[in-house]
């Protein structure tokens, strides 16, 4: 992806996921201080007095090494710093372990959700801290989620001995917890025997009470058989599952069928199933058919689907490979970050022939090419998404018809539809930056009048 895109489509990402919950938390903050002010604490001393309920909401904005500064105040407040609420939930960072093995040894016992993330690519000699952190979990801990993230950049600076002894404790502490609801695994790189032990050990004791699975694992395949395995290992040992998030990769048609083409299902409490697309070739593989669609969801009735498709090659034999008829897609993303092949129209008349239109509810598309006439475009299709709530855009400039798309909502405002986000990305020229920036202002306030959240810029 070039420069200039990448910038614009960081930004965007960045402003749909941090809008709402800076608001939520700017409001809250604002009701807490509010509160404080309003019961008059003018002396130092009253701060002491200060009761735990906000005192928790407050450690609970901080930071770690925040929480330890507001807990040397006063005695109330290193009381509270010693709460089960501040505990209940912990990140283990491999760049700052020396406190956090300091904090485990003493409050493990009060963990509930436990993070092990690793940010950097610096070297850290923080393995022997890590092993005993995990031990310390193993024996003191009863969690209810535990989330290892992007371990993939910190296992390649270890020693295979070392590493290998890593492994094993993390299967030591998922055998050990009793009452697990939600094990993630993100960017770990974790080999797939390694992979079927972490299963296996989850399943040891926490087999009737997991019910969120993420593998979000770039698994290495052997061949088909091991490829079966892996998936009804889950299929078999997990039967309160409502939630698996997985790479498509992990879910293809021979895999289901050798669980006797999907009747022998046991998750039958599945209702929701994320799956990640990064577009792949086809080889031996074969995505799931609309059949199979239908055997789940009959299978599984309130089965819902998020997708989040990032396409390889742009073309709409790859869009057709993925996504077929009776896919019950509530949420759709769509990335096409590099200059398609296809037209967005193709895109758009796909979704309508797969009847996606009928469950959709949130629609995230990211294009990457100008769509010089948006009107035209996007209201067929929009009016058809009788449930849609939240529509997202990013794309290019030039583009014309953004009037009268917001035209066309207002006299015909579909009564699903709550937020509109739409991002314009290379308006190079000066005036045609303020001449569009003025119409997208004027869109914006025309689509929040009429009681939408909205947001239409120039990013």
């Amino acid at each position: 992806m070039y420069a200039p895109l990448r910038f614009f489509r960081a930004l965007y990402i960045q402003s749909r996921e941090e809008e709402d919950s800076i608001e939520k938390n700017e409001r809250r903050i604002a009701e807490l201080i509010a509160a404080i002010e309003a019961k008059e604490y003018d002396k130092e001393e009253q701060w002491a007095d200060l009761p735990s309920p906000p005192l928790e909401t407050i450690y609970s904005f901080l930071n770690r090494k925040d929480q330890i500064n507001m807990s040397q105040v006063c005695r109330k407040w290193f009381e509270e710093f010693s709460s089960p609420s501040v505990w209940e939930t912990f990140m283990f960072d491999l760049l700052d372990t020396c406190p956090e093995i300091k904090f485990a040894r003493k409050y493990s016992s009060m963990f509930r959700h436990v993070v092990i993330v690793y940010t950097e690519f610096h070297h850290t000699t923080s393995w022997r801290n890590l092993k005993d952190f995990l031990h310390i979990l193993t024996s003191t801990s009863q969690l209810l989620s535990v989330k290892l993230l992007n371990l993939r950049k910190y296992f390649p600076l270890l020693d295979t001995p070392i590493r290998d002894d890593i492994f094993r404790a993390i299967t030591s502490l998922l055998e050990s917890q009793r009452h697990l609801r939600r094990v993630e695994f993100h960017g770990c790189s974790f080999r797939y025997q390694e992979v079927v032990e972490l299963l296996k050990g989850i399943t040891e004791n926490s087999r009737e009470s997991l019910t969120h699975l993420v593998l979000r694992e770039r698994v290495v395949r052997q061949d088909s058989v091991v490829d079966q395995c892996l998936l009804t290992l889950v299929n078999q040992r997990f039967p309160r599952l409502k939630t698996l998030e997985i790479d498509y990769s992990l879910i293809f048609e021979h895999i289901f069928a050798a669980i006797g083409a999907l009747k022998s299902c046991q998750m039958r409490a599945l209702s929701k199933m994320i799956l990640h697309c990064h577009g792949c070739a086809k080889g031996n593989f074969r995505g799931l058919t609309s059949k199979n669609w239908r055997i789940l969801k009959h299978l599984c009735p309130d089965l819902q689907v998020e997708l989040h498709f990032m396409s390889s090659n742009q073309s709409l034999q790859e869009l057709e490979f993925f996504i077929v008829p009776d896919m019950p897609i509530i949420l759709l993303r769509c990335e096409f970050i590099w200059e398609s092949i296809m037209e967005i129209d193709a895109l758009l008349n796909h979704l309508l022939k797969c009847n996606i239109n009928h469950h959709l509810v949130s629609l995230y598309l990211e294009w990457a090419r100008p769509i010089l006439d948006l009107a035209s475009t996007f209201i067929p299709f929009l009016l058809a998404c009788t449930k849609l709530e939240c529509f997202h855009l990013f794309t290019m400039y030039p583009a014309n018809g953004v009037d009268l798309l917001v035209k066309s909502w207002l006299e015909n405002k579909p009564k699903s539809l709550e937020k509109v986000f739409i991002y314009f990305a290379k308006v190079e020229d000066e005036d045609d930056y303020a001449n569009f920036n003025a119409l997208a202002a004027e869109c914006e306030s025309l689509l929040q009048a009429a009681g939408l959240k909205a947001v239409i810029k120039i990013c």
